[in-house]
């Protein structure tokens, strides 16, 4: 999901937090012209002086405040959201675990196996 629609989605629901400052997708806009083109020059100049003049987050602001559900996550200031706890975030740190513990059973059952019994055994394919 790129940053854009990321954070339309954080001002639809006021439940949704946003977890560090992490920019996806920030390399611009992108319209599709035929290759040669005379118009691709134009429109990136044109694109690029709209974000230059702050035209580009005007219209951002205006077409989002459309939506009704916005209003009503506005009147929350940041600080007030639901931030991260512990509890929501062990989880993770639980099936991180959970992978290293299976890893190093894994190394000790290698370990165990002698190499010499392996060599001994001939794989017959047929």
């Amino acid at each position: 999901m790129e940053s854009a629609s990321l954070e339309y989605q954080l001002t639809l629901h006021c439940n949704l937090t946003k977890v560090g400052n992490v920019v996806l997708g920030s390399n611009g806009y992108s319209i599709a012209l035929p290759k040669g083109s005379k118009w691709r020059e134009r429109l990136s100049r044109q694109i690029l002086d709209y974000n230059e003049k702050g035209i580009m987050m005007m219209l951002k602001r205006t077409w989002w405040k459309k939506t009704p559900q916005i209003e009503e996550c506005e009147g929350q200031a940041v600080e007030t959201r639901k931030s991260l706890s512990m509890e929501k975030v062990s989880g993770i740190f639980g099936l991180l675990a959970i992978g290293l513990f299976v890893s190093f059973i894994v190394v000790i059952a290698e370990r165990m196996v002698p190499a010499n019994v392996l060599k001994d055994k001939k794989l017959v394919v047929k």
